[in-house]
């Protein structure tokens, strides 16, 4: 029920398409993976791939979107060589649109790793937490992690 709410809730045509984009680029650059990093590194770009969403995971829509933004040099530079996938090639129009969801569901994907940690025992901690720096945050109350959230 949840998960129908949400998708109910976004139902705006330039949500749908600027995602239904990421989706697809995600898709198209799985196959070319050698291309997409010769246009990172041609264009001096971090060697990262793009993240692929999934429904059941909270916090994978924003972590794509951040991808995509984050690598569209790389993407416009490697669709532009090829006449068939130009119309892959994200518009400004559906760039803002990123931004903005990428804008809106950052605090909250922050908010649910803050909570996610502050749960976690010390032995549970993983890899990722600690490359992160999330290891002072464990330590924190929920109200100073607002104030620091909020101060910076």
């Amino acid at each position: 029920m949840c998960r129908t709410t949400r998708e109910n809730a976004v139902k705006d045509p330039r949500i749908d398409q600027a995602v239904g984009l990421c989706k697809t680029l995600v898709s198209t650059f799985s196959y070319s993976k050698r291309e997409f990093l010769a246009g990172q590194k041609e264009l001096k770009l971090p060697e990262h791939s793009l993240k692929t969403e999934c429904t059941t995971r909270w916090g994978s829509r924003q972590a794509t979107i951040e991808r995509v933004i984050e690598q569209q040099k790389a993407i416009a530079h490697v669709l532009s060589s090829d006449k068939k996938l130009w119309h892959l090639i994200p518009t400004w129009q559906d760039m803002d649109v990123l931004e903005v969801i990428n804008k809106s569901l950052k605090p909250l994907v922050e908010l649910t790793d803050a909570l996610r940690l502050l749960r976690k025992a010390p032995e549970e901690n993983t890899e990722e937490d600690a490359e992160a720096g999330c290891a002072s945050k464990r330590n924190m109350t929920l109200g100073s992690y607002f104030k620091t959230s909020l101060a910076t």
